[in-house]
């Protein structure tokens, strides 16, 4: 998930848009407003699957580890620069049964598109693991 918060400058008139825009899913090409000169982003990596199960106790496993959480503000910003914002998928659940761990999920980043440079990145959660019994 990234949520990308646009400001104006203090000196700048009330009428110059403020807002907030979130991205769930995908990748998308985000453009700075007209008015807009800092924005503010964070970024959620996607979380992991967690762990299928053979339905005894003693051989559960784990849940999948959440996905990492980062945050930057960027000012001098340019109305119509573009940025990429690519959100991390969740990790895939373990089939049921004997060793089935969860998938890993994704990173989460926002990138410039001139130069390709990285301005935030989340990593995602590590898959949930099957227990072996042995504890």
């Amino acid at each position: 998930m990234f949520t990308i918060l646009g400001r104006k400058r203090p000196d700048e008139p009330d009428a110059i848009p403020q807002g907030q825009q979130v991205f769930l899913t995908g990748t998308t090409v985000f453009t700075i407003p007209v008015g807009v000169t800092s924005v503010s982003m964070v970024a959620v990596g996607g979380g992991g699957g967690a762990c299928g199960s053979s339905g005894t106790s003693a051989f559960s496993g784990s849940g999948g580890g959440g996905g990492a959480l980062t945050y930057t503000s960027i000012s001098g910003l340019t109305p119509g620069e573009l940025f990429d914002v690519q959100v991390g998928a969740g990790g895939a659940g373990g089939a049921s049964g004997v060793g089935n761990n969860g998938g890993s999920g994704t990173f989460s980043r926002v990138l410039r598109q001139t130069g390709s440079v990285v301005l935030v990145r989340a990593g995602g959660g590590i898959g949930g693991v099957y227990g072996d019994g042995s504890s």
